[in-house]
């Protein structure tokens, strides 16, 4: 029975999920430069493999077509994924009313290129979790070419190795204190950065445009809930805790760091909170949830979580102009 239900939900999903990328699509924030690749424009470089997917589809369907057809199999693969790593049914359901109203819009209907790489990386985590490791490394080099900035997941399958012999505790202490320590160290390299990639230099010099603090409210409220996730995973420790679990969890503090580390050059940084938020949604499925004080801020944290991104994407910053 209650694989029906999830079945039913993840169905539901998909279907209101397409009808709503059918209306939003031509009016997102990225929606012009994508169409403009798609018309043959050179002005815009994409990573080889996406590159190569709109050089098959451009003379045999519209760019509305295939963005349907992707976005249904990026959403598909997440679905599945995260079905299987659910805790219990009530938050996957929960997982999936988030992301829909989240993520989806800025992933799937504005970021095509991010949300295919992420679709990957999401299928590296469940060969890993069942210790295919050479299948998950595979699927991760493959998200790579797809979108470059998923290539910090490439070095996380490494990182295993290193988180099962240091253990949780010594492995948050360490990415935390090389983030900080990075966040210093990185202004100093960036002329060398510019020497290999100059189109960079737009990256840094959009730190007024985005207003990248430390403390702005979204990180405040990302720090907030990576501290509550932080005591959750505790205590999962202490109730016999999955593989699956710690595994989201090194890929959410691995995100944290590196959103630390590029706190300077915001446009890099900011896409790396968002992938924080992203997996700490995803690890709240995975979780057991204890009924105490610690687990009701939790699920509280998590809810303002998903709606500030919700406000964010929509009111704040939106994606879509109509």
């Amino acid at each position: 029975m209650n694989k029906i239900i999830i079945y039913y939900s993840a169905l539901c999903v998909i279907i209101i999920a397409i009808i709503m990328s059918l209306w939003f699509i031509p009016y997102g924030r990225d929606f012009n430069i994508y169409n403009s690749v798609y018309n043959g424009s050179t002005h815009t470089e994409f990573e080889y493999l996406f590159q190569v997917l709109f050089d098959i589809s451009n003379t045999k369907i519209s760019l509305i077509t295939l963005w349907v057809l992707v976005l249904s199999f990026t959403l598909s693969i997440k679905i599945y994924v995260v079905s299987n790593l659910a805790d219990t049914k009530r938050q996957f359901i929960f997982f999936c009313f988030m992301y829909v109203f989240s993520y989806f819009l800025l992933h799937e209907l504005t970021q095509l290129r991010i949300s295919l790489a992420l679709s990957f990386i999401f299928l590296s985590i469940y060969y890993l979790v069942k210790s295919k490791t050479k299948a998950a490394f595979i699927l991760s080099v493959i998200a790579c070419f797809f979108h470059n900035g998923v290539i910090i997941y490439v070095i996380s399958i490494v990182l295993v190795g290193i988180y099962k012999r240091i253990g949780f505790y010594k492995t948050t202490k360490l990415c935390l204190i090389s983030s900080v320590i990075m966040m210093f160290v990185i202004p100093t390299l960036i002329k060398y950065i510019l020497i290999f990639r100059p189109s960079a230099l737009g990256y840094i010099e959009n730190w007024n445009s985005y207003h990248m603090t430390l403390l702005t409210i979204p990180n405040v409220i990302t720090y907030f809930c990576f501290a509550l996730t932080y005591l959750m995973v505790k205590d999962n420790i202490k109730l016999g805790i999955k593989y699956s679990t710690e595994l989201l969890y090194l890929y959410t503090i691995i995100s944290l760091s590196i959103s630390l580390c590029f706190i300077f050059i915001p446009e890099v940084s900011i896409r790396y909170y968002d992938l924080t938020a992203l997996f700490l949604m995803i690890l709240f499925c995975n979780i057991k949830i204890r009924r105490n004080y610690i687990s009701y801020l939790y699920i509280f944290s998590i809810f303002i979580l998903f709606f500030y991104r919700f406000y964010g994407f929509i009111f704040y910053k939106p994606l879509f102009v109509f």
